[in-house]
Formats: C-alpha cells, sequence, structure tokens
C-alpha cells in the first residue's frame, strides 16, 4: 500500500487508572506503521498520570494540574496532532488492530474522503456484546443512522485533521452527546463520509441509572442537536418519506423519555408540534399503536406508566 499518511492517535484521560494502559496499548499495537499518539491527561488525580509516564518515549503525553473538560482537553490533541488523518479514543475504549489500515484499503478516493466510519463493537458491563451499527443498517446513510442513533461511537471514526478543524473541533454544548453533535456539525458541512464495513474499535459503556435532573439534561441535550439538524434539512429543502420516517420515530422516542421523566405535558406538547410537521411517528408495539389511536398519546403513556409501575411491585 502506497498512501501512508501520518495518524494522530488522540486520547483523552481522566482519572482513568483502570482502563487507560488498555486504551494506549491498543493505539501502539495498531499495524498501521506511521502513527503518533497524543495522550491529554486532564486533571488526573488518580495513578492515570503515573500509568502514562511508564511508557515512556512510545507517546506524547501532555499533563494538566486543572481538569479541562473532555471537549477542550480533545481540541488540545487536535492543535498538536502533525497527522493529516485523527483517531479519538476514549480511555476506556480500544482499537481493534487493522482499522487504520481497514480504511484505507477501502476501494474509495481517500482526496475525496474527509470521515471515514466503521462499526464499533459495544460491550455491557457484562461483558454482552453487540455491534453499531448493526449490520441491516449498515447500507443506510450516515444522516439516517444519526437521527436512528445507530452511527457508532466516538473510536469508530477516522478523521481528516483540516476538516475537524474546519469545523469547529469539539463543542461542551451538548456534553453527553459530543460526538453525536460533531457528526451533526459534520452533516451540516457537508463533510464527505466513507464507511468501512470491517469494526474498529470496541467501546466499553456503562449501564448506570441516572436521576432525574442527568435523565432531563440527557434528553434535552439530545433533542438540542435534533432540533438543529431538522432547521438545517428545512433550509436545504431535502427531506423525503423515509427521513421523515426517521426524524418521526427519534422525535417519539424524546416524548417517551420526557413522559418517563413525568413530564408528561411536555412530551404531550412535543408530540403536538412534531405532528404538525408531519415529524412523529409511533415505532412501538401493535398494542401501544392501538392504544394511541384511541386515547392519543398523554393518555396512552399513563396507561404505560401505569403498568411499569405494576411490575415493580
Amino acid at each position: 500500500m502506497q498512501y501512508q499518511p501520518l495518524v494522530t492517535i488522540a486520547i483523552a484521560a481522566c482519572n482513568g487508572e483502570k482502563t487507560i494502559e488498555k486504551a494506549v496499548l491498543s493505539a501502539l499495537n495498531l499495524s498501521w506503521p506511521n502513527k503518533e499518539i497524543i495522550v491529554i491527561d486532564n486533571g488526573s488525580t488518580d495513578k492515570t498520570t503515573e500509568i502514562l509516564k511508564k511508557f515512556g518515549q512510545g507517546l506524547y503525553c501532555h499533563f494538566f494540574k486543572e481538569k479541562l473538560g473532555r471537549a477542550k482537553a480533545r481540541n488540545e490533541a487536535l492543535q498538536r496532532a502533525r497527522g493529516s488523518w485523527i483517531q479519538w479514543l476514549d480511555q476506556d475504549d480500544t482499537l481493534i488492530q487493522d482499522k487504520i489500515k481497514n480504511h484505507f484499503s477501502n476501494a474509495c478516493d481517500t482526496e475525496r474522503v474527509d470521515v471515514y466510519y466503521s462499526p464499533i463493537i459495544a460491550v455491557s458491563p457484562t461483558g454482552e456484546k453487540k455491534t453499531v451499527p448493526p449490520a441491516p443498517s449498515m447500507n443506510r446513510t450516515p444522516l439516517i443512522l444519526w437521527f436512528s442513533s445507530e452511527l457508532p461511537q466516538t473510536g469508530g471514526y477516522l478523521w481528516k485533521t483540516e476538516a475537524v478543524k474546519k469545523i469547529g473541533g469539539w463543542s461542551d454544548e451538548a456534553s453527553l452527546f459530543d460526538d453525536y453533535e460533531l457528526v451533526g456539525r459534520a452533516i451540516r458541512a457537508n463533510l464527505n463520509f466513507a464507511f468501512t464495513p470491517i469494526p474498529g474499535a470496541y467501546w466499553h459503556y456503562k449501564d448506570k441509572p441516572m436521576d432525574h435532573l442527568q435523565a432531563l439534561e440527557f434528553i434535552y441535550q439530545k433533542k438540542k442537536c435534533m432540533d438543529n439538524m431538522v432547521r438545517w434539512l428545512k433550509q436545504q429543502g431535502s427531506m423525503d418519506l423515509s427521513l421523515k420516517r426517521e426524524i418521526g420515530k427519534a422525535y417519539f422516542v424524546i416524548a417517551r423519555w420526557l413522559a418517563k421523566e413525568g413530564r408528561i405535558e411536555e412530551a404531550a406538547a412535543l408530540e403536538r408540534k412534531q405532528k404538525a410537521m408531519d415529524l412523529f411517528c409511533v415505532d412501538d408495539s401493535w398494542i401501544y399503536h392501538c392504544l394511541y389511536s384511541l386515547f392519543g398519546f398523554p393518555t396512552t403513556e399513563k396507561i404505560q406508566e401505569f403498568f411499569r409501575k405494576k411490575k415493580q411491585r
């Protein structure tokens, strides 16, 4: 293979003593020969700094005593990156050895590509694995996958460095959905995406329940990202029926999340607003469909809540 650009592997770390070594080793063990590894130690107070220093000359480490926040830490790596391509990796995830090679082996014009993306293997706290996006969805467009929440997590992408800088790097605007928000801006900037069907990373996710305020912040951040995308699509005049359906299903999920958090009036207002724009699509069991058609959204959700509480007793 003649095309071998320098690739920067960027890791933002903060109190990751239990996982950072595996993450760094997965970057060091990549089969791609022309790489640099940058680690931003984002105010760690545990043994993360000590573990990183053991690697010596194998990586470029930058230690910050104050906590920068994840977006600023990633942007620190972006500014220091010498590679024409950049691969971000979270401290508790790992890269598959041939990930970079598989992207560049893809049969496409690399000069025209701004973002490569590949499936990730999501690993639950109990060790259960699933591929994201799943095989049946792999031929769908990034925009459809974005609304259906089937795009890979951070480690699934390989970005052209200048393209990320062009769209402003990482943002704190949606800190719980930072990769979702970044990819949304990339889509709106008309960056060129290329799909590599071979899984490229492991994502070890935490399945911990959120308290009420955290859950609401989670919902509002995702809704804000979606609202921004819908406004852009309306300006472009580019919403066909299949896209409208995916958008409607995504807003249905948001409305249900709000209802489960006790915001039934807010959820009902969202349902009315989106329905008026033909951007609300009930995506649930036939029982839910029947209840919805008979009683409407608020009453259906109250019935669902009654049975949820009864099941928990």
